[in-house]
């Protein structure tokens, strides 16, 4: 609003007035520096805010600086003059008290939300649109409050039309329908039309009263424009600026100001007809910033990314050399310019490049807040808040956190002088918060937030805000692993967005949904975790939620199928997620936070499946993603990290691959040393390390490990006893399972009878869910049973654990294969007990149909599988029935090979054992071929076992090397074998050796050598 006289290259005549003030409005003594070409005149306003400077003709433009101690600029455009401007009639410059522009701006913004919010709640609008394009009005309109609040703050009232005031009056009192309805369109209309005919109230007036007339006749469509738009109403508000601009086509500001309305209604089309005629129109250089800012936008959302690109570094450059501030109505143009060109450096994988732009950017911001901070301040605290997200995106945490330092420097020795001011250090004191946050130190962020929550009434913040900040402090507490404290923030969350009008109210009901479900997912009530989540799909299927939103929300709703053993529906999540599988794109998702929880949501699943060797080239992947060092990553991507190598010590456990998993135990051991995991991560780590140790065979330490989890468990449900409960009926049978390798059964049925009452409450929470568990637990009753000779009951838990498997394997597409081979092999070792002959042959039979489904031996419990193939194959040496004996005591060959590795005194003796039985079970089938290599295989290995000398002692003979058959016959005739003499156990062979047809006379030869 700054008018100036002049007759170009003559005398250049502009009046300084205050800001609405009436006693006295004009500004005496203020300093005025005019600048044209290469020559600059300084002058001083009167007694009537006068100044006239005589220039010398010249084609350039013509800068204006006025300084005026405790005063501020208000209509900047207005520092800038080309020679059509200075050679058209009186304007005016206007000044406020420094910091009243920005007070007015605030009081304008915190009067639109309430005017929008209000509008909201209307049951008119809610009949009017469909949801959708509901929402896409409120878009708009929160993309056009800013702007429209600063070019509200901008307007002088002296002169408005008598209307145009009638309507701000009313506006100020929050009376928007009366506002509107002193906008009359007739009166509006007439008093265009008199402008034109050069009359007013019907008398003539001279030129300047009439040109007056005529922008004040126009202003009142331009305001009735904006206010449409608080009005929820974007149709009217595109008549009423169409309207002002067909009147006055000649002005910049009026058309950009539509451009822009037309870009934030996505009218893409039409926003670039109207920039080409302000092509035309630009004539200084804050003006091609803004062109430029408004092609740019419009370039990027039709896919023109490189001329986007290129406009933006023009500006980029442009700025800096900038003569004049951008006049507050397009000061967001500026941060946006920083901000899109950083990102798209950042999305064109350039994160070298934006920061290079983003740091510069900072230096000048700097430097020039320090020369003129009323001017640049605002506008470097939205740089570094833009700049603490680049920072945050490359993992950059000591950056953000000097950044957000940064930001709080400017406002902390003045918070407490407006209320802009302590809004601003609010901003800075949360931007500090989030970063806390976002890189995992929970303390530190609650502690501030907690301070922000005290802050919110002096701050001013919006209701969006306030629940922005209560899902916030949801957030801490799920790091936290603190289920009840989020839930209380959660419930606070909720009632208070059950009780406002507020944009975006679908994406916060959206999140608080979604916090839900992973509350009760991580308290074992999986079925309201479901119902929470379905409720969320519901609302992303109506109420179009941003993708990266959707996205979050299904990756979490898998985490409660895994849990909820919904693997079918899992499957269907982690396809919609992650549509392509090949190898390139799951490499691209491992470099993204949400790709890696997806990829270790996909291993797991595979898990599920039994497909260990599947899981595992997943969890390479993602682990070659990772950077040596998890010092950079955000709190997610750490979490995620642990998560894999705990995914792949599991996998290689299951796998025998002793190697790898001892590998993946070190890395896992040194992020829990260095970085802080969520406790429910931490717990599954203690579990998968116990894991370890029982399939090593090092059952004191599994034991150790496993009572150290439980007691940690203990201590966490001691706040919230309905969280870790399936961690801790796995440490339980694990602890169970150890204290039996260490024959400490009266610990082990203490420890069972825990589990029992743990299980039975998962059970209640979720029927239908827990069933291998139970079956687990009756499996391990069953051993209890054999332990106390009871064998009726313990085969009657067997049938029951052999029962629910086989039930969840036929609904689950044969997940449960693993446990029901298990299940199987120890129930032929109870028979071998029981001397049950045809019931043992009856359950090896089923579990070899069982572990012919998948090539999945090894994934058994190797330790386990031992214990039963020995007892198996021994049963079935005593029936004779050597075809069976045999193939169990290849596997037990191939395990403890595998074992023996690694320690090969350690197992010496038990290979001397089992080759030497292999090499009688070949004989004893006529295979002396086989039975040579295997008893060749049992002498490499010595033994101290005279039963195993009994069997190399027959192979020998058989194979025809007499002289080792007779040096060993001779050894044994002075041992023992269980209390019997080695001589007796000898001839019981012999009888089995003629019932297979062995020749008679290598029998009576032992038998001498036996005298």
């Amino acid at each position: 609003m700054l008018c100036v006289t002049s007759t170009y290259a003559q005398k250049l005549t502009g009046i300084v007035k205050i800001q609405h003030e009436t006693e006295s409005p004009y500004l005496r003594g203020a300093s005025i520096t005019i600048r044209y070409g290469e020559k600059e005149l300084k002058t001083q306003t009167d007694e009537k805010g006068r100044f006239i400077a005589d220039l010398e003709d010249s084609s350039g433009q013509v800068y204006i600086d006025v300084l005026q101690d405790g005063y501020e600029v208000v209509n900047s455009e207005a520092l800038v003059l080309n020679p059509a401007q200075a050679a058209e009639g009186t304007v005016y410059i206007f000044l406020a008290k420094t910091g009243e522009y920005a007070k007015q701006v605030q009081r304008y913004y915190s009067l639109a939300q309430q005017l929008v919010s209000r509008g909201m709640a209307d049951t008119n609008l809610n009949r009017a649109y469909v949801p959708a394009e509901r929402k896409r009005i409120l878009e708009v309109v929160y993309r056009e409050i800013g702007p429209i609040s600063k070019r509200l703050a901008r307007i002088e009232r002296s002169q408005l039309s008598e209307m145009a005031q009638t309507a701000m009056e009313a506006l100020e009192k929050a009376d928007l329908s009366t506002a509107l309805a002193a906008l009359d369109d007739q009166k509006m209309a007439d008093a265009l039309k008199n402008s034109l005919q050069g009359t007013v109230r019907g008398e003539v007036y001279d030129a300047e009263a009439i040109e007056l007339a005529r922008e004040q006749s126009i202003f009142n469509y331009l305001l009735k424009a904006r206010l449409s738009i608080l009005n929820l109403n974007p149709k009217s508000a595109e008549a009423y600026y169409t309207r002002a601009v067909y009147e006055d086509q000649q002005s910049f500001d009026k058309m950009a100001e539509f451009s822009h309305f037309l870009l934030a209604d996505e009218q893409l089309d039409k926003a670039g007809a109207l920039c080409k005629k302000l092509a035309s129109l630009t004539q200084n250089e804050w003006q091609d910033f803004v062109l430029n800012c408004m092609l740019a936008q419009m370039q990027l959302k039709q896919g023109q990314q490189n001329e986007a690109i290129k406009r933006l570094k023009h500006n980029y450059k442009a700025y800096f050399g900038m003569k004049v501030k951008l006049p507050a109505p397009y000061e967001d143009h500026l941060s946006w310019t920083f901000r899109e060109l950083g990102k798209q450096y950042a999305l064109h994988q350039q994160p070298d490049s934006a920061l290079e732009v983003w740091k510069d950017a900072t230096l000048l911001l700097e430097k020039a807040t320090r020369e003129f901070p009323q001017r640049y301040q605002n506008e470097l605290a939205a740089h570094l808040k833009d700049l603490v997200e680049l920072y945050q995106a490359q993992n950059m945490y000591k950056e953000a956190l000097e950044s957000c330092k940064r930001f709080n420097a400017l406002y902390e020795g003045e918070k407490n002088s407006s209320l802009d001011a302590f809004r601003q250090y609010y901003l800075a004191q949360k931007l500090i918060a989030d970063n806390y946050l976002y890189f995992g130190f929970a303390d530190s962020a609650r502690s501030l937030y907690l301070e922000l929550e005290k802050m919110a009434d002096q701050a001013a913040i919006s209701d969006q805000e306030r629940v922005g900040l209560l899902l916030e402090l949801a957030k801490i507490h799920e790091q936290l692993f603190e289920p009840i404290k989020e839930l209380v923030y959660l419930n606070k969350a909720e009632k208070l967005l059950s009780n406002v009008s507020i944009v975006h109210k679908e994406a916060l009901q959206a999140i608080l949904l979604m916090h839900k479900g992973v509350v009760f997912t991580r308290q074992y009530k999986l079925g309201m975790g479901q119902e929470y989540f379905l409720r969320f799909k519901q609302l992303a299927d109506t109420a179009g939620l941003a993708r990266a939103l959707v996205s979050a929300g299904l990756e979490k709703m898998a985490e409660n199928q895994l849990a909820s053993r919904n693997y079918v529906a899992l499957q269907a999540s982690i396809k919609q997620l992650i549509p392509n599988e090949n190898e390139t794109a799951l490499t691209k998702y491992a470099r993204i936070p949400m790709g890696q929880n997806l990829l270790n949501l996909k291993a797991e699943l595979y898990v599920a499946q039994n497909k260990f060797e599947k899981a595992l080239e997943v969890l390479h992947i993602l682990s070659t993603a990772y950077p040596e060092s998890g010092d950079n990553l955000s709190f997610e991507q750490r979490q995620a990290m642990l998560r894999t190598f705990v995914n792949i010590l599991r996998c290689s456990v299951r796998l025998g691959k002793w190697e790898e998993a001892q590998q993946a135990l070190r890395q896992a051991d040194i992020l829990i040393d260095q970085y802080q995991p969520t406790t429910g991560l931490y717990i599954d780590w203690l579990n998968a390390r116990t894991l370890f140790a029982l399939y090593k065979g090092d059952y004191e330490k599994a034991k150790s490990w496993a009572y150290e989890t439980i007691q940690k468990i203990s201590a966490q449900q001691k706040e919230d006893p309905d969280i870790l409960r399936g961690e801790l009926l796995e440490a339980s049978f694990y602890h169970i399972e150890a204290l039996m390798r260490l024959d400490e059964y009266n610990a082990a049925l203490a420890q069972l009878a825990a589990a029992q009452e743990c299980w039975e409450g998962l059970y209640k929470d979720n029927p239908k869910v827990f069933i291998p568990e139970q079956a687990m637990i009756a499996s391990l009753w069953a051993d209890f049973y054999v332990y106390a000779q009871d064998y009726g009951k313990a085969e009657e838990q067997l049938f029951l654990s052999i029962d629910l498997l086989e039930e969840m394997n036929e609904k689950e597409n044969s997940h449960f294969l693993v446990q029901l081979i298990e299940q199987y092999h120890q129930l032929a070792h109870l028979y071998v007990i029981t001397q049950n002959r045809e019931e043992c042959l009856e359950a090896l039979k089923k579990a070899d149909q069982y572990n012919a489904r998948f090539a999945g031996s090894s994934l058994l419990d190797q330790n386990q599988l031992l214990s039963y193939y020995w007892a198996l194959a021994r049963g079935m040496l005593k029936w004779g029935e050597y075809d069976i004996a045999l193939d169990r005591l290849h596997v037990i060959a191939q395990i403890v090979e595998g074992l023996a590795e690694k320690e090969p005194a350690k197992y010496n003796q038990q290979l001397a054992e089992i080759y030497a039985y292999m090499a009688w079970c070949s004989l004893m089938q006529g295979e002396q071929v086989h039975a040579e290599a295997y008893i060749d295989a049992s002498l490499v290995h010595e033994t101290s076992d005279p039963a195993v000398e009994v069997k190399r002692a027959h192979v020998l003979l058989a194979v025809g090397r007499s002289a080792e058959a007779k040096k060993t016959y001779q050894y044994l005739l002075r041992q023992k074998i269980d209390g019997k003499s080695a001589r007796d156990v000898c001839i019981d062979d012999f009888k089995a050796m003629e019932k297979v047809g062995i020749d008679q006379s290598l029998i009576k030869k032992a038998m001498n050598y036996l005298q």
